[in-house]
């Protein structure tokens, strides 16, 4: 272990590499003390990780941990990272009964790989790792500050956000904007709550029926003329109050519904700020 070096110093590294060594012994069934200096590296990522714990900087966090018993953290951290696991395990069962997967091959092919996240997850040992592959992208993707169940929980929990803000539209409707958005998005890795998100919010800011989704040329161009007329700081105001009272009028779930659906508006509003006159196109996915 003499290879590997936690650039914090005093007693908090030396209370982590001695963890480190306990977790080595048990990695190895007691064995051996020694292993690649590549498997100690990540096995100490994971500790980090479980203990909650900034690989840059040590912070508050590690003052509280400095005077704390690291084997009870590090229990402590393992049962909150398996009560995220059996949290994420719900959200994925119920994703994946939804029917949305047939909308999009990639999100079903995603979901699919997320169901061996359970069986090849290693929360002892490799805690940070996501041993499943995400391609379906989000209209709001995860920070990837983000690790292991903590990541894949947070991932779930958009993708649930979205999916939900789907099913405030009639299914022919919801198609019909898709086909629009692009024909072929079954087979491409395209996110299915962007387009509507823009949609309704077009058809909210012009005083329009928004749950039929009927947006064409025309409404777009109506909907950057008004924009055209406002300032910066007003364009971010209207969009934020366009987003609030499109979640009401949806009746979506208040908080984290609502909330995300102001957060996207929000990404609107660079290419507000990059669409030229006549470019109305570039402000909608």
């Amino acid at each position: 272990m003499d290879e590997l070096r936690i650039s914090w110093d005093g007693a908090l590294s030396e209370k982590l590499l001695a963890l480190l060594t306990r977790q080595t012994r048990l990695y190895t069934s007691g064995e051996s003390s020694s292993i690649p200096w590549e498997t100690a590296r990540e096995m100490m990522t994971s500790i980090l990780y479980t203990l909650r714990l900034d690989g840059a900087e040590p912070g508050e966090r590690g003052r509280q941990l400095a005077g704390a018993d690291l084997e009870e953290e590090l229990l402590r951290g393992q049962k909150r990272i398996r009560r995220k696991m059996q949290f994420a395990r719900r959200l994925w069962q119920r994703l994946a009964a939804s029917g949305a997967a047939g909308e999009s091959r990639a999100l079903g092919a995603t979901l699919l790989g997320i169901g061996e996240f359970w069986r090849r997850y290693d929360w002892r040992f490799a805690a940070h790792e996501i041993p499943c592959g995400i391609d379906y992208p989000l209209a709001l993707p995860v920070p990837e500050s983000l690790q292991g169940a903590d990541y894949l929980t947070e991932w779930l929990s958009r993708l649930d956000t979205e999916v939900r803000f789907q099913s405030a539209f009639p299914a022919a409707a919801r198609s019909a904007a898709w086909d629009r958005f692009h024909p072929e998005r079954y087979d491409l890795p395209l996110n299915l709550y962007e387009p509507l998100a823009a949609d309704a919010l077009c058809l909210f800011a012009l005083g329009r029926e928004v749950r039929a989704l009927m947006v064409g040329p025309g409404e777009r161009r109506a909907f950057a003329g008004r924009l055209a007329l406002l300032t910066e700081g007003e364009t971010e105001a209207a969009l934020r109050r366009w987003a609030e009272g499109l979640g009401e009028t949806l009746e979506l779930p208040e908080s984290r519904d609502r909330r995300y659906l102001t957060d996207y508006a929000r990404t609107l509003l660079p290419r507000i700020r990059t669409a030229a006159a006549g470019g109305w196109p570039r402000i909608f996915p």
